[in-house]
């Protein structure tokens, strides 16, 4: 089963200097019998529990400006209410597991903290920081104070693809080694 936020049906859009490309799902794809559409949070059993509606509150990444929904043929900004971030529990332990953390990894974690009032064992994320330019001094800044306030969890994280080198590298001072790379194929948990 394939089970995916109800606003995901909705037109999303990556708007470039040469014009938008539609990046939403295939809207064939939702006819499909093995595709469950949600609405809100979902326990889909003792071990699976899908969490939305993050709200974007600390150090949004300046690449989310680019990405919009259209909406009565006006392309307004994306808030990404229809990401989903999963929590897994193998007995005592929880390991959330989240795409390209658009709405921001620390807000994404306020949310899992409101659900289960405690910080997550392991976190398996993209951070969203990666872009082709130099960082300014203050996406450096807000780099740092993100890293910060995961250094004071008990929780280790993976992470890859869209975090990048330069932010990885910026985390992983002040992390150390609760922050690990993440790479395709790799095996972390033995289960």
């Amino acid at each position: 089963l394939i089970y995916m936020k109800d606003s995901c049906q909705e037109d999303y859009y990556h708007l470039k200097p040469d014009g938008a490309k539609y990046i939403g799902i295939d809207k064939s794809f939702l006819k499909q019998k093995q595709c469950i559409q949600v609405c809100g949070d979902l326990e889909i059993d003792d071990e699976l529990f899908l969490f939305t509606d993050v709200p974007s509150r600390r150090y949004p990444a300046k690449g989310n400006l680019v990405l919009k929904k259209k909406e009565s043929g006006e392309y307004i900004q994306d808030t990404f209410c229809h990401e989903q971030s999963l929590v897994i529990t193998q007995g005592t332990q929880r390991i959330l597991l989240s795409g390209c953390a658009h709405s921001g990894i620390l807000n994404i974690l306020d949310r899992y903290t409101e659900i289960f009032h405690s910080e997550p064992d392991m976190v398996i994320s993209g951070f969203h920081m990666m872009q082709d330019e130099p960082y300014s001094q203050e996406e450096v800044e807000n780099i740092r104070q993100i890293a910060h306030c995961l250094s004071k969890m008990d929780t280790i994280f993976y992470t890859g693809h869209c975090t990048g080198k330069a932010a990885f590298d910026i985390m992983k001072e002040i992390i150390g080694d609760q922050l690990r790379l993440l790479h395709s194929g790799q095996t972390i948990l033995d289960v």
